[in-house]
Protein backbone atom coordinates (compact mmCIF):
# COMPACT_ATOMS: atom_id res chain seq x y z
CA UNK A 1 0.00 0.00 0.00
CA UNK A 2 2.53 2.27 0.81
CA UNK A 3 4.56 1.56 -2.31
CA UNK A 4 1.47 2.69 -4.29
CA UNK A 5 1.15 5.71 -2.45
CA UNK A 6 5.00 6.33 -2.90
CA UNK A 7 4.47 5.94 -6.73
CA UNK A 8 1.65 8.44 -7.26
CA UNK A 9 3.26 11.03 -4.87
CA UNK A 10 6.18 10.53 -6.72
CA UNK A 11 4.70 11.19 -10.18
CA UNK A 12 2.59 14.15 -8.86
CA UNK A 13 5.95 15.89 -7.64
CA UNK A 14 7.89 14.87 -11.21
CA UNK A 15 4.82 17.35 -12.81
CA UNK A 16 5.68 19.52 -10.17
CA UNK A 17 9.13 19.67 -10.69
CA UNK A 18 8.79 20.16 -14.50
CA UNK A 19 6.42 23.07 -13.55
CA UNK A 20 8.21 24.71 -10.68
CA UNK A 21 11.86 24.84 -13.01
CA UNK A 22 9.16 26.95 -15.62
CA UNK A 23 9.26 29.99 -12.91
CA UNK A 24 12.78 29.81 -11.68
CA UNK A 25 14.25 32.99 -13.35
CA UNK A 26 17.58 31.27 -13.18
CA UNK A 27 16.38 29.27 -15.85
CA UNK A 28 15.27 32.02 -18.18
CA UNK A 29 17.08 35.02 -19.75
CA UNK A 30 16.25 38.95 -19.09
CA UNK A 31 14.30 40.03 -22.31
CA UNK A 32 16.83 42.37 -24.73
CA UNK A 33 14.20 44.47 -25.48
CA UNK A 34 14.21 48.44 -25.19
CA UNK A 35 11.91 47.85 -22.06
CA UNK A 36 14.23 45.91 -20.36
CA UNK A 37 11.57 43.98 -18.92
CA UNK A 38 11.77 40.13 -17.34
CA UNK A 39 10.21 37.18 -19.76
CA UNK A 40 8.22 36.20 -16.55
CA UNK A 41 5.71 38.25 -14.69
CA UNK A 42 5.62 38.65 -10.70
CA UNK A 43 1.91 38.51 -10.99
CA UNK A 44 2.18 34.84 -12.39
CA UNK A 45 4.66 33.76 -9.54
CA UNK A 46 2.49 35.02 -6.70
CA UNK A 47 -0.64 32.59 -8.69
CA UNK A 48 1.92 29.59 -8.67
CA UNK A 49 2.84 30.21 -5.10
CA UNK A 50 -0.67 30.01 -3.92
CA UNK A 51 -0.65 26.75 -5.82
CA UNK A 52 2.42 25.36 -4.18
CA UNK A 53 0.99 26.49 -0.83
CA UNK A 54 -2.40 24.27 -1.34
CA UNK A 55 -0.12 21.20 -2.87
CA UNK A 56 2.89 21.80 0.12
CA UNK A 57 -0.24 21.82 2.48
CA UNK A 58 -1.95 18.85 1.02
CA UNK A 59 1.39 16.79 1.70
CA UNK A 60 1.56 18.03 5.07
CA UNK A 61 -1.83 16.40 6.21
CA UNK A 62 -1.30 13.24 3.98
CA UNK A 63 1.79 12.12 5.59
CA UNK A 64 2.41 13.99 9.16
CA UNK A 65 1.26 11.03 11.09
CA UNK A 66 4.46 8.10 8.71
CA UNK A 67 7.00 8.10 11.08
CA UNK A 68 9.09 7.74 7.86
CA UNK A 69 8.23 10.35 5.07
CA UNK A 70 8.33 8.60 1.36
CA UNK A 71 11.41 8.58 -0.19
CA UNK A 72 9.73 10.74 -3.87
CA UNK A 73 9.61 13.64 -1.01
CA UNK A 74 13.35 13.51 -1.54
CA UNK A 75 13.75 13.47 -5.35
CA UNK A 76 16.42 16.52 -5.84
CA UNK A 77 14.13 17.46 -9.17
CA UNK A 78 11.53 18.40 -6.44
CA UNK A 79 12.95 19.59 -3.67
CA UNK A 80 15.97 21.02 -5.60
CA UNK A 81 13.75 23.39 -7.85
CA UNK A 82 11.08 24.12 -4.84
CA UNK A 83 14.20 25.43 -2.75
CA UNK A 84 15.93 27.57 -5.28
CA UNK A 85 12.31 29.37 -6.22
CA UNK A 86 12.22 30.28 -2.60
CA UNK A 87 15.64 31.18 -2.39
CA UNK A 88 15.04 33.44 -5.76
CA UNK A 89 12.25 35.13 -3.28
CA UNK A 90 14.19 35.68 -0.22
CA UNK A 91 15.47 38.79 0.89
CA UNK A 92 19.72 38.75 0.61
CA UNK A 93 20.96 41.07 3.66
CA UNK A 94 23.58 40.97 5.44
CA UNK A 95 26.28 42.36 8.24
CA UNK A 96 29.58 44.08 7.08
CA UNK A 97 30.82 43.48 11.02
CA UNK A 98 32.58 40.33 10.00
CA UNK A 99 34.53 42.14 7.60
CA UNK A 100 35.93 44.78 9.29
CA UNK A 101 36.38 41.80 12.78
CA UNK A 102 39.73 40.42 12.99
CA UNK A 103 38.58 37.32 14.54
CA UNK A 104 38.53 33.66 13.09
CA UNK A 105 37.28 30.69 13.43
CA UNK A 106 40.67 28.77 13.00
CA UNK A 107 44.54 28.89 13.32
CA UNK A 108 45.06 32.04 11.13
CA UNK A 109 44.64 34.79 13.56
CA UNK A 110 45.99 38.19 13.16
CA UNK A 111 49.27 39.15 15.41
CA UNK A 112 47.78 40.30 19.15
CA UNK A 113 49.55 44.20 18.54
CA UNK A 114 47.39 44.25 15.32
CA UNK A 115 43.69 44.83 15.70
CA UNK A 116 41.23 46.54 13.65
CA UNK A 117 39.58 49.70 15.07
CA UNK A 118 35.72 48.90 14.55
CA UNK A 119 34.89 52.78 15.53
CA UNK A 120 37.13 53.99 12.18
CA UNK A 121 34.72 51.68 10.05
CA UNK A 122 31.42 51.18 10.84
CA UNK A 123 29.63 47.95 10.36
CA UNK A 124 25.96 48.32 8.17
CA UNK A 125 23.22 45.96 7.15
CA UNK A 126 24.41 45.65 3.05
CA UNK A 127 21.50 45.35 0.77
CA UNK A 128 23.31 44.38 -2.49
CA UNK A 129 21.41 44.92 -5.78
CA UNK A 130 22.38 42.88 -8.68
CA UNK A 131 20.25 43.93 -10.91
CA UNK A 132 18.93 47.24 -12.59
CA UNK A 133 15.44 44.94 -12.89
CA UNK A 134 14.00 43.81 -9.69
CA UNK A 135 12.86 40.22 -10.24
CA UNK A 136 11.22 39.86 -6.86
CA UNK A 137 8.85 42.53 -4.73
CA UNK A 138 7.97 42.26 -1.27
CA UNK A 139 4.62 40.36 -1.68
CA UNK A 140 6.92 37.35 -3.25
CA UNK A 141 9.38 37.59 -0.44
CA UNK A 142 6.48 37.12 2.48
CA UNK A 143 5.39 34.23 0.79
CA UNK A 144 8.40 32.34 -0.01
CA UNK A 145 9.07 33.00 3.77
CA UNK A 146 5.68 31.64 4.25
CA UNK A 147 6.91 28.60 2.30
CA UNK A 148 10.19 27.86 3.31
CA UNK A 149 8.40 27.57 6.51
CA UNK A 150 5.62 24.97 5.78
CA UNK A 151 8.84 23.16 3.45
CA UNK A 152 10.72 22.92 6.84
CA UNK A 153 7.93 21.54 8.62
CA UNK A 154 7.06 19.17 5.76
CA UNK A 155 10.62 17.70 5.42
CA UNK A 156 11.02 17.79 9.38
CA UNK A 157 13.96 20.26 9.35
CA UNK A 158 13.87 23.74 11.65
CA UNK A 159 16.53 25.89 9.25
CA UNK A 160 17.75 26.11 5.59
CA UNK A 161 21.16 24.92 7.06
CA UNK A 162 19.89 21.28 8.77
CA UNK A 163 17.42 21.40 5.12
CA UNK A 164 20.39 21.43 2.59
CA UNK A 165 22.37 18.46 5.14
CA UNK A 166 18.84 16.11 3.68
CA UNK A 167 20.10 13.25 1.56
CA UNK A 168 18.01 13.52 -1.61
CA UNK A 169 18.37 11.34 -4.97
CA UNK A 170 18.46 11.89 -8.80
CA UNK A 171 18.61 9.83 -11.84
CA UNK A 172 22.19 10.56 -12.02
CA UNK A 173 23.27 10.37 -8.36
CA UNK A 174 22.29 8.07 -5.52
CA UNK A 175 22.18 9.79 -2.13
CA UNK A 176 23.48 12.89 -1.90
CA UNK A 177 23.27 16.29 0.05
CA UNK A 178 20.59 18.74 -1.50
CA UNK A 179 23.62 20.88 -1.22
CA UNK A 180 24.83 19.15 -3.71
CA UNK A 181 22.40 19.05 -5.81
CA UNK A 182 21.60 22.74 -5.84
CA UNK A 183 25.13 23.88 -6.26
CA UNK A 184 24.95 21.62 -9.18
CA UNK A 185 21.84 23.20 -10.89
CA UNK A 186 23.07 26.41 -10.10
CA UNK A 187 27.00 25.92 -11.62
CA UNK A 188 26.33 26.26 -15.39
CA UNK A 189 24.77 29.43 -14.80
CA UNK A 190 27.55 30.78 -12.43
CA UNK A 191 30.37 31.02 -15.45
CA UNK A 192 32.07 33.84 -16.16
CA UNK A 193 30.77 33.86 -19.78
CA UNK A 194 27.06 34.17 -18.59
CA UNK A 195 26.29 35.02 -14.61
CA UNK A 196 25.38 38.40 -15.95
CA UNK A 197 22.97 37.18 -18.07
CA UNK A 198 21.29 35.77 -14.53
CA UNK A 199 21.57 37.61 -11.48
CA UNK A 200 19.43 35.85 -9.56
CA UNK A 201 22.04 32.80 -9.56
CA UNK A 202 24.43 35.01 -7.31
CA UNK A 203 21.81 35.92 -5.20
CA UNK A 204 20.82 32.04 -4.76
CA UNK A 205 24.32 30.99 -4.20
CA UNK A 206 25.28 33.95 -1.49
CA UNK A 207 22.10 32.70 0.64
CA UNK A 208 23.06 28.74 0.32
CA UNK A 209 26.89 29.83 0.85
CA UNK A 210 26.10 32.00 4.03
CA UNK A 211 24.06 29.24 5.46
CA UNK A 212 26.84 26.35 5.41
CA UNK A 213 29.61 26.30 8.50
CA UNK A 214 32.55 24.32 8.97
CA UNK A 215 33.25 21.60 8.58
CA UNK A 216 31.05 21.58 5.36
CA UNK A 217 32.16 24.57 3.91
CA UNK A 218 35.63 23.01 3.22
CA UNK A 219 34.32 20.12 1.49
CA UNK A 220 32.36 22.57 -1.07
CA UNK A 221 35.17 24.78 -1.44
CA UNK A 222 35.59 23.89 -5.13
CA UNK A 223 32.07 25.26 -5.63
CA UNK A 224 32.21 28.37 -3.91
CA UNK A 225 35.70 29.34 -4.44
CA UNK A 226 35.42 30.62 -8.21
CA UNK A 227 31.63 32.30 -7.48
CA UNK A 228 34.14 34.28 -5.24
CA UNK A 229 36.39 35.30 -7.65
CA UNK A 230 33.78 35.98 -10.34
CA UNK A 231 32.01 38.61 -8.09
CA UNK A 232 35.14 39.87 -7.07
CA UNK A 233 36.15 40.81 -10.72
CA UNK A 234 32.54 42.57 -11.64
CA UNK A 235 33.13 46.19 -12.79
CA UNK A 236 29.86 47.24 -10.09
CA UNK A 237 30.02 47.76 -6.45
CA UNK A 238 27.44 45.20 -4.94
CA UNK A 239 29.07 42.42 -6.53
CA UNK A 240 32.50 43.49 -5.34
CA UNK A 241 30.58 43.55 -2.01
CA UNK A 242 29.38 39.98 -2.61
CA UNK A 243 33.12 38.67 -3.25
CA UNK A 244 34.68 40.00 -0.28
CA UNK A 245 31.59 38.53 1.83
CA UNK A 246 32.12 35.11 0.35
CA UNK A 247 36.01 35.24 0.73
CA UNK A 248 35.62 36.30 4.33
CA UNK A 249 33.28 33.24 4.83
CA UNK A 250 35.44 30.84 3.60
CA UNK A 251 38.35 32.58 5.59
CA UNK A 252 36.54 32.31 8.96
CA UNK A 253 35.19 28.40 8.01
CA UNK A 254 37.77 27.01 6.84
CA UNK A 255 41.65 25.30 7.59
CA UNK A 256 45.00 27.47 6.65
CA UNK A 257 45.43 24.32 4.71
CA UNK A 258 42.35 24.29 2.50
CA UNK A 259 42.67 28.30 1.63
CA UNK A 260 46.40 27.23 0.54
CA UNK A 261 45.77 24.37 -1.36
CA UNK A 262 46.63 25.18 -4.58
CA UNK A 263 47.82 28.24 -4.40
CA UNK A 264 44.37 29.71 -3.81
CA UNK A 265 45.69 31.86 -1.00
CA UNK A 266 48.12 33.93 -3.81
CA UNK A 267 45.22 33.96 -6.05
CA UNK A 268 43.21 35.54 -3.63
CA UNK A 269 45.95 37.86 -2.87
CA UNK A 270 46.26 38.83 -6.27
CA UNK A 271 42.56 39.74 -7.09
CA UNK A 272 42.49 42.10 -3.87
CA UNK A 273 45.43 43.82 -5.24
CA UNK A 274 43.62 44.17 -8.49
CA UNK A 275 41.08 46.26 -7.00
CA UNK A 276 43.14 48.35 -4.83
CA UNK A 277 42.27 51.14 -7.59
CA UNK A 278 38.24 51.25 -6.89
CA UNK A 279 37.80 54.53 -4.49
CA UNK A 280 34.02 53.66 -3.89
CA UNK A 281 33.08 53.66 -0.21
CA UNK A 282 32.45 51.39 1.77
CA UNK A 283 34.04 49.01 -0.52
CA UNK A 284 37.49 50.04 -0.45
CA UNK A 285 37.51 50.51 3.45
CA UNK A 286 36.22 47.23 3.48
CA UNK A 287 38.78 45.80 0.84
CA UNK A 288 42.05 46.97 2.77
CA UNK A 289 40.89 45.71 6.23
CA UNK A 290 40.14 42.33 4.51
CA UNK A 291 43.36 42.23 2.10
CA UNK A 292 45.15 42.85 5.59
CA UNK A 293 43.22 40.04 7.12
CA UNK A 294 44.31 37.63 4.32
CA UNK A 295 48.21 38.69 4.02
CA UNK A 296 47.84 37.05 7.62
CA UNK A 297 46.82 33.91 6.05
CA UNK A 298 50.09 33.61 3.28
CA UNK A 299 52.32 35.14 5.52
CA UNK A 300 51.62 34.25 9.40
CA UNK A 301 54.13 34.68 12.16
CA UNK A 302 55.87 32.05 12.58
CA UNK A 303 56.92 31.82 9.07
CA UNK A 304 57.82 35.15 8.94
CA UNK A 305 60.09 35.80 11.29
CA UNK A 306 62.75 33.80 8.53
CA UNK A 307 61.05 35.37 6.06
CA UNK A 308 60.82 38.87 6.72
CA UNK A 309 56.85 39.78 5.57
CA UNK A 310 58.11 40.38 1.93
CA UNK A 311 54.82 39.95 0.62
CA UNK A 312 53.41 42.16 3.40
CA UNK A 313 56.26 44.87 3.08
CA UNK A 314 55.36 44.74 -0.51
CA UNK A 315 51.87 46.03 0.02
CA UNK A 316 53.05 48.39 2.69
CA UNK A 317 54.85 50.06 0.29
CA UNK A 318 52.49 50.71 -2.29
CA UNK A 319 49.98 51.95 -0.11
CA UNK A 320 52.56 54.56 1.43
CA UNK A 321 53.16 55.74 -2.09
CA UNK A 322 49.36 55.78 -2.89
CA UNK A 323 48.98 57.93 0.44
CA UNK A 324 51.37 60.98 -1.42
CA UNK A 325 49.30 60.51 -4.88
CA UNK A 326 46.10 60.13 -3.02
CA UNK A 327 44.13 64.11 -3.05
CA UNK A 328 41.12 62.53 -1.83
CA UNK A 329 41.38 63.26 2.23
CA UNK A 330 39.19 60.68 3.27
CA UNK A 331 40.41 58.21 1.40
CA UNK A 332 43.76 59.17 2.56
CA UNK A 333 42.61 59.42 6.41
CA UNK A 334 41.46 55.38 5.66
CA UNK A 335 45.34 54.67 4.44
CA UNK A 336 46.95 56.33 6.85
CA UNK A 337 44.56 54.26 9.82
CA UNK A 338 45.40 51.03 7.50
CA UNK A 339 49.56 51.84 7.20
CA UNK A 340 49.51 51.94 11.40
CA UNK A 341 47.63 48.22 11.41
CA UNK A 342 51.29 46.82 8.83
CA UNK A 343 53.21 49.25 11.33
CA UNK A 344 51.67 47.07 14.24
CA UNK A 345 51.91 43.37 12.67
CA UNK A 346 55.44 44.33 11.03
CA UNK A 347 56.98 45.96 14.04
CA UNK A 348 60.39 46.21 13.53
CA UNK A 349 59.89 44.70 10.21
CA UNK A 350 59.06 48.24 9.07
CA UNK A 351 62.44 50.06 9.55
CA UNK A 352 63.02 49.68 5.55
CA UNK A 353 59.66 51.93 5.27
CA UNK A 354 60.53 54.44 8.30
CA UNK A 355 62.00 56.99 5.65
CA UNK A 356 58.94 57.03 4.01
CA UNK A 357 56.93 57.27 6.50
CA UNK A 358 58.38 60.28 8.22
CA UNK A 359 57.80 61.48 5.41
CA UNK A 360 54.42 60.63 5.27
CA UNK A 361 53.86 62.22 8.76
CA UNK A 362 55.31 65.19 7.74
CA UNK A 363 53.44 65.76 4.79
CA UNK A 364 50.05 65.44 6.98
CA UNK A 365 51.07 68.25 9.41
CA UNK A 366 50.01 70.47 6.18
CA UNK A 367 46.84 69.98 6.01
CA UNK A 368 44.61 70.88 9.08
CA UNK A 369 42.05 67.33 8.40
CA UNK A 370 45.46 64.68 8.38
CA UNK A 371 47.13 66.17 11.30
CA UNK A 372 45.40 64.18 13.74
CA UNK A 373 46.18 60.71 11.36
CA UNK A 374 49.66 62.19 11.23
CA UNK A 375 50.32 62.35 14.89
CA UNK A 376 48.64 58.55 15.36
CA UNK A 377 50.73 57.42 13.03
CA UNK A 378 53.80 58.66 14.54
CA UNK A 379 52.73 57.87 18.37
CA UNK A 380 52.15 54.29 16.41
CA UNK A 381 55.71 54.41 14.78
CA UNK A 382 57.31 55.06 18.47
CA UNK A 383 55.97 52.23 20.30
CA UNK A 384 56.39 49.44 17.61
CA UNK A 385 59.89 51.02 16.44
CA UNK A 386 61.44 52.08 19.27
CA UNK A 387 65.35 51.26 18.99
CA UNK A 388 64.93 53.30 15.93
CA UNK A 389 63.70 56.22 17.28
CA UNK A 390 66.92 57.85 18.50
CA UNK A 391 68.71 58.19 15.04
CA UNK A 392 65.75 59.80 13.43
CA UNK A 393 65.25 62.33 16.74
CA UNK A 394 66.00 65.49 14.65
CA UNK A 395 63.41 64.63 11.79
CA UNK A 396 60.76 64.02 14.28
CA UNK A 397 61.46 66.78 16.39
CA UNK A 398 61.04 69.09 13.22
CA UNK A 399 57.62 67.09 12.66
CA UNK A 400 56.76 68.39 16.09
CA UNK A 401 57.56 71.42 16.10
CA UNK A 402 55.96 72.38 12.81
CA UNK A 403 52.50 70.69 14.23
CA UNK A 404 52.92 73.41 16.87
CA UNK A 405 53.19 76.29 14.74
CA UNK A 406 50.69 75.37 12.10
CA UNK A 407 48.25 73.80 14.79
CA UNK A 408 48.60 77.48 16.52
CA UNK A 409 48.35 79.06 13.25
CA UNK A 410 45.32 77.65 12.08
CA UNK A 411 43.32 77.83 15.73
CA UNK A 412 40.62 80.01 14.94
CA UNK A 413 39.74 77.41 11.89
CA UNK A 414 39.64 74.30 13.95
CA UNK A 415 36.62 72.88 16.63
CA UNK A 416 37.15 72.76 19.98
CA UNK A 417 37.12 69.24 20.03
CA UNK A 418 39.76 68.79 17.58
CA UNK A 419 41.82 71.50 18.97
CA UNK A 420 41.73 69.53 21.97
CA UNK A 421 42.30 65.86 20.76
CA UNK A 422 45.70 67.35 18.72
CA UNK A 423 47.26 69.11 21.61
CA UNK A 424 46.82 66.07 23.71
CA UNK A 425 48.14 63.84 20.73
CA UNK A 426 50.74 66.08 20.64
CA UNK A 427 51.79 66.38 23.99
CA UNK A 428 52.15 62.36 24.26
CA UNK A 429 54.04 62.38 21.23
CA UNK A 430 56.60 64.83 22.62
CA UNK A 431 56.61 63.01 25.72
CA UNK A 432 57.51 60.05 24.59
CA UNK A 433 60.26 61.52 21.85
CA UNK A 434 61.28 62.63 25.05
CA UNK A 435 61.93 59.41 26.81
CA UNK A 436 62.97 57.67 24.12
CA UNK A 437 66.22 60.36 23.15
CA UNK A 438 67.19 60.88 26.55
CA UNK A 439 65.85 64.88 27.00
CA UNK A 440 66.38 65.96 23.52
CA UNK A 441 62.91 67.51 23.10
CA UNK A 442 63.18 69.56 26.62
CA UNK A 443 66.86 70.67 25.01
CA UNK A 444 65.38 71.81 21.49
CA UNK A 445 62.46 73.58 23.28
CA UNK A 446 64.28 75.18 25.19
CA UNK A 447 66.31 76.75 22.46
CA UNK A 448 62.97 77.39 20.56
CA UNK A 449 61.92 79.34 23.83
CA UNK A 450 65.45 81.72 23.42
CA UNK A 451 64.51 83.06 20.17
CA UNK A 452 63.92 86.31 20.49
CA UNK A 453 61.82 86.49 16.99
CA UNK A 454 59.19 84.29 18.43
CA UNK A 455 55.86 85.51 18.75
CA UNK A 456 54.27 85.55 22.25
CA UNK A 457 51.36 82.43 21.29
CA UNK A 458 53.74 80.56 20.37
CA UNK A 459 56.30 81.05 23.15
CA UNK A 460 53.11 80.30 25.47
CA UNK A 461 52.23 77.06 23.27
CA UNK A 462 55.65 75.76 23.75
CA UNK A 463 56.18 76.53 27.54
CA UNK A 464 52.91 74.83 28.19
CA UNK A 465 54.21 72.07 26.15
CA UNK A 466 57.85 71.98 28.05
CA UNK A 467 55.81 72.23 31.39
CA UNK A 468 54.17 68.79 30.30
CA UNK A 469 56.93 67.08 28.97
CA UNK A 470 59.32 67.92 32.11
CA UNK A 471 56.39 66.34 34.38
CA UNK A 472 56.76 63.39 32.27
CA UNK A 473 60.06 62.63 32.52
CA UNK A 474 59.50 62.96 36.12
CA UNK A 475 56.48 60.52 36.26
CA UNK A 476 58.77 57.97 33.84
CA UNK A 477 61.58 58.40 36.79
Amino acid sequence: MESIIDDKLSKMLTDWSSQIKSYCLFGEKFDQNEQKQPVYSRKRILKEFFTLEEQILRILNDYSHYETLPKSLFNLDWLGSLLLLLLEHSSLTFNTDHLISSSSGFDHHLSSTATINNEFVKSIEYTPNLSSISWSSEQLQQYSSKLLDLLFKLIRVSSLQQLLLVHVYSNQKQDELLLSGCFHLLTPFLMKSNYEIYPVTFHCFVLLVRSIYRPLVSDYIHHIFPGCLIALDDYRLDMKIIGLYLLNHLYEQCTSTDLTLFNRSNVVSHALEHNLHVRQTPFIEYLLLFLFKWLSLIEPDIYCSKHQYQHTSLILERLIQDTFLETTIKYRQILIHIIQLYIERLQLFTCRHLKQLIDQIDDCMENRQLRYMGLKLMKTIFRELTPRINTHRNEFMKIIVRCIFKHVHEQDYLTQSTTDNVDQLLITCACELNIYTDNYVIDAIKTLINVEQLEVRYRDKLDDLLMKVVKSKEEFI
